[in-house]
């Protein structure tokens, strides 16, 4: 089972965004689009992919976003949604040393989103 992550955000986590918390994670990270670009896998020097992440996807109802979350803790997003969609994202990561900078290139795009961040790691 591999480490999952989820994101929802105000904006979506573009392929721009994505390449960009790549080279600030691990300049030598490589992409390879999936799906005809409905997901990005991020490779190492040694071609495993230390994260796979989908193209986010928009909400167009805060009643999408609760049927997604699946803790308490972000109903503030909830009672206060952006003016505006939502976006939500999801990753994974192995586990193990090969997964540790697709967790962190995880922490970083939601980051870069303002994205609450979810992530089911053990």
């Amino acid at each position: 089972m591999p480490r999952e992550y989820r994101m929802l955000s105000a904006e979506p986590a573009d392929l721009t965004r994505v390449l960009d918390a790549a080279r600030e994670v691990d300049p030598g990270l490589r992409p390879r689009l999936l799906f005809g670009g409905w997901a990005v896998q991020l490779l190492d020097d040694e071609d495993i992919a230390v994260l796979t992440i989908e193209a986010s996807r928009r909400l167009d109802d805060v009643g999408q976003a609760e049927q997604l979350l699946e803790s308490d803790s972000e109903q503030d997003l909830l009672d206060h949604p952006p003016d505006g969609p939502l976006w939500w994202t999801e990753a994974s990561a192995p586990w193990g040393p090969y997964g540790e900078p697709g967790a962190r290139l995880a922490r970083r795009i939601a980051a870069s989103i303002s994205a609450r961040f979810i992530a089911e790691e053990g």
